[in-house]
């Protein structure tokens, strides 16, 4: 960041600390935590302020400026909601999605020249940066996947990301649940898990399979058969699970992953010599 762009960005700093300071001072009992807990308030008791609006462009624009989008986005809605017709924040928030864009496939850039570089933590830090704005983002993705690529744990994180793209969110969670038994530390695995259990407490078949403790095993050992190769044998208990859950979404893409790899099988034994 050149000095023009760093004074500018501490100006900003200095003036938003004034307001809340002059905001304090005019109040009998206000302090700088309730102004910001009023300029957050949309439906709040009185009416806006411009101080307030102007608390939060300055705000907004200094999260903008630090790559901090979302939270410069909620900045400019907060804006939004105070003055519907604000034409700044209009164009702020116009200027924080196009930046996003530009940044994200920044770092994306820089991942894959610290890849070239052999800087593995380089990259790797660019493509977690990337994946905390757009977890499914998928030039980030893939680049997580090269670098875990000699990782004993990538069998188990590869499988659990392809599942997450399909998805079927419960075996995506029992391989990231192998990656982090084989290697604690894998933060992306961490990642993914966490957002796979939201998406199952989400989901209301997953859900009533999870509640039906037998079912619910049924289908994890249907999982490791297929994992071992065993596709009959999963096809026989996915199929049992689905006479009970018909038109389970995650049970017919199991199913539909059996029928292919059937097929491969069957193509491999066709042009074996």
């Amino acid at each position: 960041m050149d000095a023009g762009r760093r004074f500018r960005i501490l100006r900003r700093v200095v003036a938003l600390l004034c307001m809340i300071a002059v905001a304090a001072l005019c109040g009998p009992s206000a302090n700088a935590g309730d102004e910001v807990q009023a300029v957050s308030s949309a439906g709040g008791n009185r009416p806006a302020q411009p101080a307030d609006i102007d608390v939060l462009l300055t705000w907004g624009k200094y999260a903008m400026e630090s790559a901090r989008f979302a939270e410069a986005e909620a900045r400019f809605r907060e804006v939004l909601d105070l003055d519907w017709n604000n034409p700044r924040a209009f164009q702020l928030l116009q200027e924080t999605r196009t930046r996003r864009i530009e940044t994200l496939e920044s770092w994306v850039r820089e991942g894959r020249a610290a890849e070239a570089d052999q800087d593995a933590g380089l990259a790797e830090r660019h493509y977690l940066r990337v994946l905390e704005e757009a977890p499914d983002h998928k030039a980030a993705l893939d680049g997580m996947a090269r670098l875990r690529s000699q990782r004993e744990s990538e069998r188990f994180l590869r499988a659990g990301l392809e599942k997450y793209i399909q998805e079927d969110y419960p075996g995506a969670e029992l391989d990231f649940d192998q990656a982090l038994a084989i290697d604690p530390s894998d933060e992306l695995a961490r990642l993914y898990r966490g957002r796979v259990q939201q998406q199952i407490s989400q989901s209301a078949s997953f859900a009533d399979l999870r509640a039906d403790a037998p079912t619910w095993a049924k289908y994890l050992d249907a999982l490791k058969k297929l994992r071992a190769g065993d596709l009959a044998g999963a096809e026989r208990l996915w199929r049992e699970i689905l006479a009970v859950y018909p038109g389970n979404e995650a049970v017919l893409s199991n199913l539909e992953q059996v029928a292919r790899r059937r097929k491969q099988e069957f193509s491999s034994q066709d042009v074996a010599p």
